[in-house]
């Protein structure tokens, strides 16, 4: 028995039909990256100290994630330490001379979605004498050297009287500490090796390049007032 050619039709039709159905089936399509609402960052840092900010991502599809840490705010920039493109990136503030809030911004794309950015506020604050200023000269051995005999104390209870308005005899006129003015306090010059005879500390000379941050953190408190606080 012999197919009408009507039904051969049909079937043929009914045929097709499925295979272009299986034809327009659509892949899955690819997932932007799941990332958290948060940055976990520091409540809140003093001027030229080191913060550490992490986000967390993950990738439904697996792709390789890329990241960029960005400073949204204000306009002069801190310092990235070690690279702003992986989950976590460490920051330290520029000289500040009054409390500020520091905004920024992170970016994550798998290269195929539009990037997930998430941001947050740090507020930076100028540095205390007592809390921040005289751990320095501890943490570097300055005491050592500038007890409280001689000519410069940097002993805890002497040390701020010994550097506020006091002339440094080797910076002509200069004195060690002009309440305001970093550029032209002795101090600032000796540690950073700009003028004034030898740069401090002795046997360490090269101790603050390879710390800038405390550079950063001794303007803060200059350009603050230089407060005894």
């Amino acid at each position: 028995m012999h197919a009408s050619p009507r039904l051969l039709l049909a079937l043929l039709f009914i045929g097709s039909g499925v295979i272009a159905c299986g034809d327009d089936a659509s892949p899955t399509p690819n997932q932007s990256p799941t990332v958290s609402d948060t940055v976990a960052a520091p409540a809140s840092l003093v001027a030229g100290t080191t913060g550490t900010f992490t986000i967390t991502a993950s990738d439904p599809d697996g792709d390789p994630l890329n990241y960029t840490w960005t400073q949204l705010t204000p306009g002069t920039p801190g310092t990235w330490v070690g690279g702003t493109t992986g989950a976590s990136a460490e920051w330290y503030s520029p000289v500040v001379a009054t409390q500020s809030e520091f905004t920024f911004s992170v970016s994550v794309t798998d290269g195929v979605n539009p990037p997930v950015v998430r941001t947050v506020t740090l507020p930076v604050s100028v540095p205390r004498y007592g809390a921040d200023v005289q751990s320095v000269w501890s943490s570097v051995q300055c005491t050592g050297c500038h007890g409280k005999a001689g000519n410069l104390s940097l002993a805890a209870d002497t040390s701020h009287a010994s550097l506020i308005n006091v002339t440094a005899k080797a910076c002509g006129t200069l004195h060690r500490v002009a309440p305001g003015d970093p550029d032209n306090s002795a101090l600032v010059r000796k540690l950073e090796g700009t003028a004034c005879g030898d740069r401090m500390p002795t046997g360490k000379p090269e101790y603050f390049d390879q710390h800038p941050g405390l550079n950063v953190l001794i303007r803060s408190w200059i350009l603050a007032g230089a407060a005894n606080d």
